[in-house]
């Protein structure tokens, strides 16, 4: 018994120093305080202002948080109509490194409940996890609507934080 609480005990101080020692640095973020309102169907796009400046990785995690306050109007007829965010990683060339929203691409943000009028106002949060290479790199948001018939989106206050 008295092993098995040693045993317990370091490994608690193991943990405990794991913890102690880990710690996040913020490598880049963005901010819009401006309303974005679209009604196009298509996409994705770039959500405007959600680009970071580039940054130097020196590899391994890299975690980013989108957040914004988002509403949809859809004519109830076509059901429930969603906003699609992902968060990706470009190279210092532009080019497509990663996505790290947590499904691996394109994933509902905010959505309508198929009322008219909006219907889903409120603050929303996406964060994502990758691990990348030594590199150069900016973070993107790509947004979409998910139906294109008579849906108006917003997305309002916005930010984008990228830690490793």
């Amino acid at each position: 018994m008295k092993k098995n609480r040693l045993k317990s005990l370091a490994l608690a101080a193991v943990v405990s120093m794991a913890a102690a020692n880990a710690s996040a640095e913020v490598v880049a973020f963005v901010t819009a305080n401006t309303n974005h309102t679209w009604s196009e169907y298509g996409g994705p796009y770039r959500v405007p202002g959600m680009r970071t400046a580039s940054f130097s990785h020196p590899g391994g995690r890299l975690v980013a948080t989108f957040s914004a306050d988002c509403a949809l109007d859809s004519d109830p007829a076509y059901g429930q109509t969603f906003v699609d965010v992902e968060i990706n990683v470009q190279d210092s060339r532009g080019n497509f490194v990663a996505s790290l929203s947590p499904s691996g691409a394109l994933a509902p943000f905010c959505s309508s409940s198929g009322a008219p009028g909006f219907n889903n106002r409120g603050s929303f949060a996406t964060t994502g996890v990758g691990e990348l290479p030594p590199g150069t790199y900016t973070v993107i948001v790509r947004a979409q609507i998910n139906k294109g018939i008579r849906t108006t989106a917003v997305l309002g206050p916005r930010s984008l934080v990228v830690l490793r």
